[in-house]
């Protein structure tokens, strides 16, 4: 399904102009014994936990100046085999928007009414977001079969589009208590972790093989490692809901959130909740 039209589309970005593409060429090596794709894939992978001052060096400036200027070698052997022009598009939208707008990532194409249910789905968008935005479906509505056929992998796509939950710099944790403020205080230490640990402003939808049986869209709250804090379902119906929680506030205390399934890495014991939840001496 393809939902962009010409005259919504930003023009493409130039070369460089992500973090993430100023990470691609200042670490790659020509010399490597891994395929390019591998390669690429295991920097984005490392590009995710970068913070701080080395993420501020990689940030173009709002003057638009890039901190390193590709050149014409790394354009064509590191950067444009990533990905094609309309992901490229799509990741500076998302570098620059602030607003609650899910995108939807459709990562099942085997169901045979598939099309149909994801067109339904976005036209109750559109009947009960009294903030429906159509020109925005361009690059929040992510249906490709070539290229998003993840099944259940959904986290494959931050091989493609980091900007996802990597844009802000912004969402370890010290900052994330800062932005998101904190929990009451009869909440357990590990929900406010998990809450400020949340990249924000708004969750990820995906269309899975679960999504067409059942009607309902899983919610991801991501971390900007690309690690799922929480998941849970949603109804078509209930999108414009979902969206304007954060705006007043609520998201912690909906019912996608609140009553969701914790993520495996910050379960107890697993590996985000052994890094971040105290141990019990601290705290005492």
């Amino acid at each position: 399904m393809d939902q962009q039209n010409e005259d919504d589309i930003s023009p493409p970005p130039q070369w460089g102009f992500s973090p993430a593409e100023q990470y691609l060429i200042r670490h790659w090596d020509s010399a490597s014994t891994l395929s390019a794709e591998e390669q690429r894939r295991k920097l984005i992978h490392a590009f995710l936990l970068v913070e701080g001052s080395e993420l501020d060096e990689l940030t173009t400036p709002s003057s638009g100046v890039l901190p390193r200027t590709p050149t014409a070698d790394e354009v064509r052997d590191v950067l444009e085999p990533w990905r094609p022009t309309k992901l490229r598009q799509i990741a500076a939208q998302l570098l620059d928007y602030w607003d609650p707008d899910q995108v939807i990532l459709r990562t099942d194409y085997a169901h045979p009414n598939g099309d149909e249910k994801m067109e339904d789905w976005i036209e109750l968008q559109e009947l009960e977001d009294v903030y429906f935005d159509e020109e925005s479906l361009w690059w929040r509505i992510l249906d490709d079969q070539a290229l998003f056929n993840f099944g259940e992998a959904w986290d494959k796509v931050l091989d493609l589009l980091p900007e996802l939950v990597g844009r802000f710099g912004e969402g370890k944790l010290k900052r994330g208590l800062e932005r998101h403020g904190k929990l009451d205080d009869d909440e357990k230490t590990e929900d406010r972790i998990q809450w400020a640990s949340y990249c924000g402003p708004a969750p990820i939808l995906i269309a899975d093989a679960e999504s067409f049986d059942t009607d309902s869209l899983r919610v991801i709250f991501p971390d900007t490692y690309g690690n799922t804090i929480r998941h849970s379902r949603i109804e078509p119906a209930d999108i414009g809901m979902l969206k304007l929680m954060p705006e007043r506030g609520q998201t912690v205390d909906s019912t996608w959130w609140a009553n969701a399934e914790i993520g495996e890495k910050y379960k107890a014991g697993g590996e985000m909740a052994l890094k971040l939840y105290p141990t019990t001496e601290e705290e005492q």
